[in-house]
């Protein structure tokens, strides 16, 4: 890290690591590129999933730099000798401005993310512990109109290579959240389940729709927003 400072600080560059999991790049301006989350890119062909936008060539130059600085580094090369995995680069992605204010988005909020638990710290909302069942969120819940929950289980880890473990996620949010919230919206003790994938849309269900046995399954993907 320091030698990534030490050579990029002409170019406003610093790389920081509050903790081993999490590094961020601060940067003096807007980087000008559209990027792919670490998930969507481990164990893939990164060839269409580098960064895109009208700075992209000076970012897929600066992974190669990056790249050629890590190779030749003593790190490395104490970390070869002991045959450890080796540090051979950085991958870009996410990003974004920290706002002058934010509004909490819900009157209860839950979390382990560190993002989301520091939006609700600007924000002044309080925030509690993730839940481990939806029976524990609901008891946290009692007094609250509305909350939000973010179930961190659902990041699916693609460098693993194993589809099994994916459906072992799926079947853990059924029997631990989904099913419950089902029964609640049945017998009216739940008033409605807003779903964010992530994916940019949002998903609505209510206890009417246990009366539309009629329609037939579809995957989440095809279902209206």
């Amino acid at each position: 890290m320091a030698a990534f400072n030490q050579t990029f600080a002409e170019d406003g560059l610093r790389l920081e690591a509050p903790c081993p999991e999490r590094w961020y790049l601060r940067l003096p301006a807007d980087p000008g590129i559209r990027t792919q989350g670490l998930s969507a890119a481990a164990g893939r062909n990164i060839n269409a999933l580098l960064p895109a936008g009208p700075n992209a060539r000076r970012w897929h130059t600066l992974l190669t730099e990056v790249q050629m600085l890590f190779h030749g580094h003593p790190l490395n090369q104490a970390r070869e000798q002991r045959r450890q995995p080796l540090l051979n680069g950085l991958w870009f992605w996410g990003g974004g401005f920290c706002p002058a204010a934010a509004r909490a988005p819900a009157a209860g909020l839950y979390a382990r993310d560190p993002l989301v638990r520091g939006l609700a710290r600007l924000s002044g909302a309080a925030i509690g512990p993730l839940p481990e069942r939806a029976e524990d969120w609901r008891a946290a819940a009692a007094t609250e109109t509305d909350s939000l929950t973010v179930l961190e289980a659902t990041r699916h880890d693609a460098a693993d290579g194993n589809p099994a473990h994916w459906i072992e996620h799926v079947a853990t949010l059924e029997r631990d959240w989904f099913a419950p919230c089902r029964r609640w919206l049945q017998t009216g003790k739940l008033t409605a389940l807003y779903l964010y994938p992530g994916n940019g849309h949002r998903y609505i269900v209510t206890g009417a729709a246990r009366w539309r046995f009629w329609r037939r399954a579809r995957p989440l993907a095809h279902q209206p927003r």
